[in-house]
């Protein structure tokens, strides 16, 4: 992440008013929105990281993608972002934003990608086992990669978990060559 630091500062500005505004529930509510948002239209995302859009425009165009969906918090602070010229990095202050408020309340941020949609009880499922795991209470980000052919990965902080179908047949093939070449050398 090339603005890292700049994107902790912007969301350590954004926690802090949230929790003194007592609305740090509506905004990690908001910065979900966003964030997915972001992540599932990529012309959004393709918009907001023009250099050749006037940031003015970048503004009309998030204020009108979440008109009466956000806290006036949360749209207020977009607009501080578009006045210093940095939409381009929205989504990644929201994320680290996340991570301020995992931290405040104990929780652990979790990345869970499937291959397929997964239904409450699957979802249930998973953020038990986590719980258990980790014995803090997950919140979860769900993704659908198709590429995985089957299976789940699950990100926990640094940590992965990864029994993903393309994984497993990965596996089996450098395994395969790996044999193969040993018995040829035999």
């Amino acid at each position: 992440m090339k603005h890292l630091r700049v994107a902790k500062r912007y969301a350590l500005a954004l926690f802090k008013s949230a929790k003194m505004d007592n609305s740090l529930e509506r905004v990690r509510r908001d910065a979900d929105l966003i964030v997915n948002t972001i992540a599932a239209a990529k012309d959004l995302k393709a918009v907001l990281r023009s250099p050749v859009i006037q940031s003015w425009k970048k503004k009309g165009l998030l204020f009108e993608a979440f008109e009466g969906k956000i806290s006036e918090l949360t749209k207020a602070f977009l607009g501080i972002l578009c006045s210093k010229n940095r939409e381009d990095i929205t989504e990644e202050i929201f994320l680290q934003f996340f991570e301020l408020y995992t931290l405040e309340f104990g929780f652990v941020q979790i990345t869970v990608s499937s291959a397929i949609a997964l239904d409450d009880k699957e979802k249930a499922a998973i953020e038990h086992g986590v719980h258990q795991r980790v014995q803090r209470k997950p919140i979860a980000r769900y993704v659908v990669d198709p590429g995985l052919k089957g299976g789940l990965m699950i990100q926990i902080g640094d940590q992965l978990l990864d029994s993903s179908l393309r994984t497993q047949l990965t596996r089996l093939h450098d395994s395969l060559i790996r044999d193969g070449v040993r018995s040829a050398m035999n």
